[in-house]
């Protein structure tokens, strides 16, 4: 089982407090024997490959897995799938009003370049492409790397800014509570920074001690991602440098859940579209000149209700979502606050599948048509072909989303 985690005595008089009042989470003794055997490998492990005191001078991330996975076997198999083409038509006339040839259907429409953006949709598309294809070369297709968006413009900096002033006080907000260990604080010399392991299987924000500087992270599983990282080191034969736990989520009290999760979810609030877009070229437009519209679609999803909307809506009932939004918004509420020089890539914002979305447009097309396929005419018909509910926008006037 788990060590049993201990709050942190100070060696200063009794009269000062000491900076962490984290509480400790008592060992689970119902843990199935899985956990068991991960954890003691884990302390095993540990005990022969860390250096009391080492710090590693090494990158701070793994590089991405370079391999050129090839496209899905069932879109290759089935691209041509019997008649799909034609509910695509159908599909694509109904939502967008265009005619689709069998083997294209274009990216964009006709629109305006959008307000606040340096470029039209196009020219953004092909930026956003065009960094994709130079990462890929370095990275491998669809690699994490990869995925991380071009340098923004003066309006996406400008959001990104408010949004990570944000994550701040957030972090900031346990902080003044006791609920983050911060290094450089009053008491921080006199804690003994083992006690507070990730060694277990609740969800951490984590800070790693690499000579170049503090590295911060995020994990669900404490456990596997300590696995990782004795891994990791001990394949490049180096030491494992010190990895403690400066926020344990789980162990939180839920008055300060409570808090802290309407804090964040307030503030995103400010970076959710008024209405969603219902074409790529809408989408392309909001992506240059606001934060990721992947990031945008989750603070959509999880400020709307599933009655507000039902295709997108109800993000809050989703198994880990809210995790994600408060783990993701520590980690750089962390990096910023701790100004760490060591992986601030606020993974949140900073990446985006619109250039993946450009450069494979043709694959995606025919992953719809392998789609289409799959349904009989006659449900297609009674849809218009078109797959599409009625949401109703922020300002509460009712619209159709349709899914395209």
């Amino acid at each position: 089982t788990s060590p049993r985690r201990r709050r942190a005595r100070p060696k200063k008089p009794a009269a000062e407090k000491p900076l962490d009042r984290r509480k400790p989470a008592a060992a689970d003794e119902s843990e199935e024997e899985e956990g068991k055997t991960e954890e003691t490998q884990a302390i095993h492990w540990w005990s022969r490959t860390r250096t009391a005191g080492a710090q590693a001078q090494v990158a701070a991330e793994p590089q991405p897995d370079a391999d050129d996975e090839d496209v899905d076997d069932e879109i290759q198999g089935n691209s041509d799938a019997p008649s799909s083409n034609d509910y695509l038509d159908a599909h694509c006339n109904a939502v967008m009003g265009i005619t689709v040839a069998a083997s294209f259907a274009p990216l964009l429409l006709p629109a305006s370049k959008p307000a606040g953006s340096t470029s039209s949709e196009e020219e953004y598309l092909e930026l956003a492409k065009g960094n994709y294809n130079a990462r890929a070369q370095t990275h491998g297709p669809f690699a994490f790397e990869t995925m991380r968006r071009a340098t923004p413009n003066a309006s996406q900096t400008a959001v990104f800014w408010k949004y990570l002033a944000l994550c701040e006080k957030s972090f900031t907000f346990l902080v003044d509570r006791g609920y983050a260990l911060v290094p450089g604080g009053t008491y921080f010399n006199y804690i003994d920074i083992t006690r507070f392991t990730i060694l277990d299987n609740n969800p951490h924000v984590y800070l790693i001690n690499l000579e170049t500087g503090p590295k911060v992270g995020v994990c669900g599983v404490g456990t596997v991602r300590l696995l990782y990282y004795m891994a990791f080191f001990h394949e490049r034969g180096l030491p494992v440098p010190d990895i403690y736990s400066i926020v344990e989520v789980g162990t939180l009290p839920r008055d300060i859940q409570l808090q802290l999760v309407r804090m964040m979810l307030e503030g995103v609030k400010q970076f959710v579209p008024e209405r969603l877009p219902t074409t790529v070229r809408e989408a392309v437009g909001m992506c240059s000149t606001g934060l990721p519209i992947h990031a945008q679609y989750l603070f959509y999803t999880l400020t709307t209700s599933l009655e507000e909307c039902k295709v997108f809506g109800g993000g809050l009932e989703m198994k880990s979502f809210l995790l994600r939004l408060v783990l993701m918004m520590l980690e750089s509420g962390a990096q910023k606050y701790l100004d760490a020089p060591n992986g601030a890539k606020h993974e949140g914002v900073s990446y985006c599948f619109l250039g993946c979305c450009g450069a494979d447009w043709d694959i995606i097309v025919a992953d719809i048509r392998v789609f289409f396929g799959k349904f009989a005419p006659e449900e297609l018909r009674a849809r218009g072909g078109s797959a599409s509910s009625s949401c109703r926008g922020k300002s509460g006037s009712s619209r159709t989303v349709s899914i395209c």
